[in-house]
């Protein structure tokens, strides 16, 4: 009877002790997995405002980055990631508003040039990327980042030699 005891007792603190060493893993792993679901919901928000049409006016971007920076703060994202997609989403849509105020199509809005998009889906994919494989992203996240700014930096000066014959001009240097 005595044994029964001890085996019960000493099986309950060893439950315990697991308990109390595992638990807090596991809720900061559920916390982790929710901060970064937040991150990508703002991400799409982010990406369905920043087309220009009546139904999503600037503000509402706007409000759509700053919660982005939020989610992104608190699930500890890439600070340089995160800055340059919200840079090239801001590019897009300057583009889309120039757009969609000369061709006021209020059925679709704004449209974009193809370049611009895929430049604007690169950085969406790497921010996506560096959230949920932290550790492989960090390994290759200097080549992501320098692939992105040479990204860039070509789309600028595309543009910035067609400004003459160009009816779309991106705001370059637009910092949101």
């Amino acid at each position: 009877m005595n044994d029964i005891v001890v085996v019960v007792l000493s099986s309950a603190v060893i439950a315990a002790i697991v308990s109390s060493l595992i638990g807090p893993y596991v809720n900061r792993a559920q916390e982790r997995r929710r901060s970064k679901a937040e991150v990508l919901q703002a991400l799409m928000s982010v990406e369905v405002l920043r087309w220009a049409s009546h139904k999503h006016p600037y503000e509402k971007y706007l409000e759509a980055v700053q919660k982005l920076r939020a989610a992104a703060l608190i699930a500890r994202t890439h600070r340089e990631l995160l800055e340059l997609y919200v840079q090239a989403s801001a590019l897009a849509r300057s583009g889309s508003d120039d757009d969609f105020e000369t061709q006021g199509d209020s059925e679709f809005g704004g449209s974009i040039d193809s370049d611009v998009a895929n430049f604007v889906s690169a950085a969406a994919e790497a921010l996506t990327f560096s959230l949920w494989r932290p550790y492989s992203s960090r390994l290759g996240v200097k080549k992501t980042l320098e692939d992105l700014r040479s990204r860039r930096v070509r789309l600028k000066r595309k543009y910035t030699a067609k400004k003459a014959r160009f009816d779309r001009i991106y705001d370059w240097d637009r910092v949101i």
